[in-house]
């Protein structure tokens, strides 16, 4: 398990510190391509969440962003203001690149160490996020009569 603390220091006196919130990082051990890929729960004050396919060679600072990510967008999603906007366009927008990025490697520099699992999932986890899990299932759908 990993735990995430954010922490206020008023004025730098560590005698004034308090803990505003905690995140918890807990390995389902249920992921099926385990150990190459894991399976997290994230759980704070205010709920929990799901990181479904972390590949762990992209080590535990790319799984806190991804907590971190997530984290924000449960507490901003309630607040419906233009941060969770930015936030989520910001978090697609990376999503798709990496994808993107993913698919130039595995297609055009032949790059082998590329899985079609992996960059199959990559380019679903970017479509869903854009087109949202009832969207991507309509255009799949409309692809079969193509």
């Amino acid at each position: 398990m990993l735990e995430i603390k954010i922490d206020l220091v008023e004025h730098g006196i560590e005698s004034k510190r308090k803990t505003l919130e905690t995140i918890k990082i807990i390995n389902t051990g249920l992921h099926e391509k385990r150990p190459k890929y894991g399976q997290y729960i994230i759980h704070h004050e205010n709920g929990s969440f799901l990181i479904n396919n972390h590949k762990r060679e992209d080590g535990y600072l790319s799984l806190v962003q991804k907590a971190i990510c997530g984290y924000l967008n449960c507490i901003y999603q309630s607040k419906r203001d233009d941060r969770i906007i930015i936030l989520r366009e910001a978090e697609i927008m990376i999503t798709l690149l990496d994808a993107v990025k993913l698919a130039y490697r595995k297609h055009h520099l032949n790059d082998e160490s590329i899985g079609w699992d992996e960059l199959s999932n990559c380019l679903l986890d970017a479509l869903c996020n854009e087109m949202g899990d009832d969207g991507y299932r309509q255009w799949l759908a409309s692809q079969h009569n193509v």
